[in-house]
This record gives structure tokens, sequence and C-alpha cells, in this order.
């Protein structure tokens, strides 16, 4: 397609569709989401959700495989809360934002296209997510820690026409290929800002948020993938950081940018995922929780919601049929079935209205605490009560898991500042 010779890809962290974008239903737009809903626990007690009084959450949903398929219930959409009986916050679960905590998703929806039926494409959790998105499949891998070793759809463009951007470390890393990888295609962040500033984009730009607490920038770049606990101000300062070096660049108007997550880490939705195409086993049979998702470009019309059903191998989709048509093909089943986003870009002529996103005001302390659990003695590996008045600010399982990441790479050889 003439029209676009840049594809920008930013992938979050574990939200969902209804826990982000469901009020925007209710805030005048064609969009099926809804709010403020309910679920059963597993001892009778009705939870219902609210409009969040925080832009941090205070607790971490399950959503492995288990877990996520008990949220379902086989379409039902009713266990989110059934394993968190004992939980105070578990509300939180349920709850939602809306336009004054999400001023930068709230402009991108009114300005262009938000998709209502993008699911993630496993029931389960980041690392095969993410696998889906890249690979076109995770080979079977249901869970996290494990390095896939299949081609990605970066290896099927052609030489030299792509970028993976990251914070701290390259999620791409977890694919064998590129685990002790030195040099570009990866790099920093950085680089990604001055590309657009100098107008030299590649073919196709990934971007990583900052998974962890660390970074150069220290206390001004906490985490800002918006995985429980991160402050949700950080993703929307992250988005509008993107987008705003975007529309300034001279690549503005040839210029598609993805904006999703990977899964919808344990946060209530209420529209059932469909069976995956083509068919798999079992637990790969169907898609996970629906994900907020954006198409940004000048190309496509203003405010109207897309209701097509896709999930991450679409992206793949569209960079193969944007930029290795003949390639297609040659990833995995899923990539071949998928629907591109292409047909989303309908103008005739690109549009010259974009404004600058203002990010917001960050006033939380940078990172969340996160409510403790002592053990419960009757249940071994299991939580009990909170311990009143008893927080930390320990690592989330999913900075832990970068953090292997990161050690793995520095020992096959990668220099801590190339990660």
């Amino acid at each position: 397609m003439d029209k676009i010779r840049h594809l920008v890809v930013l992938m979050l962290e574990n939200r969902s569709f209804d826990h982000m974008l469901g009020y925007l239903q209710s805030a005048g737009m064609e969009v099926d989401g809804k709010v403020e809903q309910s679920n059963v626990t597993a001892d009778g007690r009705t939870v219902t959700g609210h409009h969040l009084d925080s832009t941090r959450i205070r607790i971490r949903p399950h959503h492995d495989l288990e877990h996520v398929a008990e949220q379902i219930g086989n379409g039902a959409m009713d266990g989110f809360v059934k394993r968190y009986n004992s939980r105070n916050s578990i509300a939180e679960i349920m709850s939602h934002y809306d336009e004054r905590d999400l001023p930068s998703y709230d402009r991108l929806a009114r300005q262009y296209v938000v998709c209502d039926r993008w699911f993630s494409s496993v029931p389960g959790p980041t690392w095969p997510n993410r696998f889906h998105a890249m690979c076109g499949t995770s080979d079977g891998i249901g869970k996290n820690l494990i390095r896939i070793d299949k081609p990605t759809f970066f290896d099927l463009l052609p030489q030299g026409s792509f970028r993976y951007y990251s914070h701290d470390i390259a999620f791409l890393r977890s694919v064998q290929k590129y685990t002790a990888h030195v040099g570009s295609p990866i790099e920093k962040i950085s680089s990604f800002y001055r590309a657009c500033r100098d107008g030299t984009l590649p073919a196709v730009s990934w971007l990583d948020p900052n998974f962890t607490v660390y970074d150069v920038d220290a206390l001004l770049n906490w985490a800002n993938d918006d995985h429980p606990p991160a402050d949700v101000s950080r993703g929307q300062n992250l988005v509008a950081r993107v987008y705003n070096h975007l529309i300034a660049s001279k690549c503005w108007p040839q210029t598609l940018f993805i904006l999703t997550y990977d899964e919808h880490g344990g946060f209530y939705d209420h529209v059932p995922p469909p069976p995956a195409k083509p068919v798999e086993k079992p637990p790969f049979d169907r898609y996970g929780v629906r994900v907020p998702a954006f198409v940004v470009s000048p190309w496509v019309p203003r405010g109207r919601p897309f209701h097509g059903v896709v999930d991450h191998t679409c992206i793949a989709r569209t960079a193969l049929e944007l930029f290795a048509p003949d390639k297609i093909a040659a990833l995995a089943p899923r990539v071949s079935a998928s629907p591109s986003l292409l047909p989303l870009l309908t103008l005739d002529e690109p549009r010259t209205d974009a404004v600058r996103l203002d990010g917001i005001a960050i006033v939380e302390t940078a990172i969340a605490p996160i409510l403790q659990f002592a053990p419960d003695p009757n249940k071994p590996g299991e939580e009990g009560p909170r311990r009143a008045g008893f927080h930390t600010m320990e690592l989330t399982a999913n900075q832990m898991e970068i953090e292997q990441l990161k050690k793995d790479a520095v020992e096959q050889g990668v220099p801590a500042d190339a990660l």
C-alpha cells in the first residue's frame, strides 16, 4: 500500500477493554463497553465494579491459563473474582477508568479508530501472547519464562527494514535467535525519538515500554507499561510522547501506529472470546480476553470504531502485507487466517488535523504499594488475609521475569547498556 511506509507498534501490559475503555459507550461512542458490572465470589458475595479513585491498582489479578479459563467460564464471563474471597480490594478487578484518568486514550478514540473486538491471542499470560504477536504462534508455550525458537515476522521483512526499541530490555530477547544478539536492530527508545525527529523511521518500529523500575532517567522514568501496580498516568504519558513525536515527524503522512495490550491481566471484560482461527488444540483453541487497541493514522476516519474480530496476529499480517506480501504464508497459520488492518485506511487523502496530546500530571508515588497477604496455613501456596497496614514495593512477577531475561542475556555476552 503506497499510503503507508512506516508501521509503529506499541504493546503495553495487562489491562482489559472494559477496564480501560468500556466507559466510551456511556460517553457517546458506538463502542461495545460495559462498566460497573458484577461477578460473584465462590462464597456467594456479589462484587460490583466502580470508577477507580486512583491511577494505581493495589492488587495483581490472576491471569495464567487456569485462572483465565475460570474467568471466562465457558463464555459467561462470571469467574473474575472467584479466587479472591479474602481480599478487601477485589472490586478493582471489576472496576474501570474513564477520560479523567486516560486523557490520551480518550483523545485517540475520538480522533482515530478504537477496536472493540481485539482479543489477546491466548487466554493466558504475557509471554505466549507476545509470541503470537511476533511469531504468529507460541509454539505450544502457555506460560512465561520459556523462550521460543521460531522465526518472527521481523525476519521475513526486507533486510534492515525494522528496529526494535526498548527502554530497559527488548522482549525480543525471549526469542532464541535474539537472546544474545548485540547491536541493531535492537536499539534504545531514544533512537526511536531521534528517528522521528530526523525523519528516518524504518519500515517497522516495535516499541517496548519500560517494564521495570530501573532506567537511566531514574525517577522520571519508572515502569510505564501499565502492568499493575504501575501508575497508568505513566502509560498515558508514554503514549502521548510517542504520538507527539510521530505527528511532528515528516514521516507522519505515511505512518500507521498500532497501540494495544498483550493480555487482560485478570481484569473484567464482558465479551466472551470467540474460537481461534484456524482451530488449534486447547487451550489455544480460543482467543483470550479483549484488550484495548487503537489504529492511529492520518488515513483513518475520525472517531469511527472498528468492530471486526482480530487478535495479535493481525499485526504480523499487516506488516507482511505492507512490506513482504509474498511471505504472508511463511510464518504461521494464524497469520494467514488473520485479517489485515489495512482496510481501515479508507481516506483518499491523509488528514492534517493531528493535535498534540497533553499527557497527564503524575501526583502519585512512582510505583504503587502492593497489598501484602500472609500465607494461608490451611491452603499451601495460597494467600490469606491482608496484613493490616503492611505494604511492599517489591518487584512484580513480570518484572522479575524481565530481570531474569536481562540476566540471561548478560551471561551470554550482551553488554548491560545494550540490552
